[in-house]
This record gives C-alpha cells, sequence and structure tokens, in this order.
C-alpha cells in the first residue's frame, strides 16, 4: 500500500456506507489525509469527489495554502455534483499559548479569514509548546485565539447571507485581497494587508453602502471615509477608519438591505 494512503479507496467508501446506514442523525462524514499538500489529489481527497455519503475533508498545512485549498476544493467538489464541507484542522507548525503570539497574526489573516472568504466550512488548531495537543489542561492559553475565531463567526452569521455567497476574488485589483459575493447584492472583501481597497462593479446597477469591520477587536461596523458607491465599473472603497496597515474587512451592501440574522 502507498506509505500516504492509510485505507484504500474502496475501504474509505466502506466505511461511509457503514457509518451513513447506521447513523439516525445524518452526520456529515469527513476524513484527514496525512500531508495532503504533498501528494496528487488523486491519491488523496480527489479519489473521493462526486461520492455521495462522504461529505468533507479536514485540511493540514501551511497558513499561506489555506485560501487556494479552501477553494481548490470547494470548486473541484461542486463540479463533482456533491459539494463538501472544507475546513482545517492543523495548520503548521501549531498554535502557541496567547502569551507567545497574542495576536496569531499568519493564521488570523490565512488560515480563519482564508477558509471562510473562500467558502470554507472553518478552522481547528493543534496546540504546541505548553498546553500543547498531549498536555493541554488550560484552553485559556489560546483564550485570545478564540476571540479571534468568533470575530470572524460573528461577520459571517450575523452580516452576511453566507450559504449563497461565493469566492469572487476577482473583482478587487489587488492579488492579496479576498472578495466573498452574492453579485449585485452583497459582497465582503478582505484585505489581509490592510487598505486601501477598489471592488468592481461593472455591469451592477443601484446603489451600496460601505461598512467597515475589525478583525482584531471585532464589535460594530464602522464607517470609513467612502460611505457609499454607485455601480457601473470599478469603485473605490477608501482606506479603513483607522490603523490601514492592519487587516479589515469590508462589507459592500446594496442600499436599503437588511443585515442577515
Amino acid at each position: 500500500m502507498d506509505r500516504w494512503r492509510y485505507f484504500t479507496t474502496e475501504d474509505i467508501k466502506e466505511i461511509c456506507n457503514y457509518i451513513k446506514a447506521i447513523d439516525p442523525y445524518r452526520h456529515p462524514i469527513q476524513y484527514v489525509q496525512w500531508k495532503a499538500e504533498l501528494i496528487p489529489d488523486e491519491k488523496t481527497y480527489g479519489r473521493l469527489l462526486g461520492f455521495p455519503n462522504f461529505d468533507g475533508i479536514g485540511m493540514q498545512h501551511d497558513p499561506e495554502n489555506t485560501h487556494a485549498e479552501t477553494l481548490k476544493w470547494v470548486e473541484k467538489s461542486a463540479r463533482a455534483g456533491h459539494k463538501w464541507l472544507v475546513g482545517l484542522i492543523e495548520a503548521n507548525p501549531g498554535e502557541l499559548p496567547d502569551q507567545k503570539d497574542y495576536w496569531h497574526e499568519r493564521v488570523r489573516k490565512f488560515s480563519i479569514w482564508g477558509n471562510l472568504m473562500g467558502g470554507g466550512s472553518g478552522t481547528l488548531f493543534f496546540f504546541i509548546e505548553s498546553n500543547d495537543d498531549l498536555n493541554c489542561e488550560d484552553f485559556r492559553s489560546r483564550d485570545h485565539l478564540f476571540d479571534l475565531m468568533r470575530h470572524a463567526h460573528e461577520f459571517f452569521t450575523q452580516r452576511l447571507p453566507f450559504h449563497e455567497m461565493r469566492s469572487r476574488d476577482e473583482l478587487t485589483p489587488a492579488a492579496g485581497d479576498y472578495v466573498f459575493a452574492k453579485e449585485g447584492e452583497i459582497y465582503a472583501i478582505y484585505l489581509p494587508a490592510g487598505g486601501p481597497a477598489e471592488l468592481n462593479l461593472e455591469g451592477v446597477r443601484g446603489s451600496f453602502e460601505v461598512k467597515w469591520y475589525d478583525p482584531r477587536f471585532g464589535g460594530q461596523l464602522q464607517d470609513g471615509p467612502v460611505r457609499a458607491i454607485a455601480g457601473g465599473g470599478l469603485r473605490s472603497l477608501g482606506r479603513p477608519p483607522k490603523e490601514p496597515q492592519q487587516d479589515w474587512a469590508i462589507l459592500v451592501r446594496r442600499a436599503g438591505g437588511k443585515e442577515s440574522q
């Protein structure tokens, strides 16, 4: 057996079929392929594309790979006819305690937000150094990491009809920005390196309001210097309300629209 594959394709399918047959609660079924980013897709998750009793993947890789890998598997599974939950369960090399990495810059920007802005299902992390995976007795050692995850979760669940949106990164000219959109209605733009930002609304009519959200502190939406834009072309969204060198999220929604509850 290939040393990278713990089970054959038929093994995995039989396990999935068995669990689906006996589970009265219809839980989604996922599995984790160790070092999947180093192996051809057809030897990892790719062999399960389109299989109806397999529902999602748990990725492991460097934070900077999260967004692209999320997009890849969201889009591939959708094209195969059975769209997956695409989550990240381990970001290399693991998360330090808040005391040593209070803002968790890499995973905040590229894992937490990178996954969600690609249509992913969310993130989990493993711990290193004190209170690590094997001896953790105090989850408060990563209390601020959980706050940062909560801020992202609240933005998506309270501000966006995320289940109706998809990645449209090409709508901003900046290569490093992420865009998640229900085109013509609502757009979320995440700026890992801060502002200013632009959004391409070519072919879209109407007026849109522009609000800013702070991924580091959460809370209410904020106003920047540009509060409204019109469709019809590439539009400036201005700069963040403060600290433009920090990461920010922008909410652009059709004027008069209601927030998602």
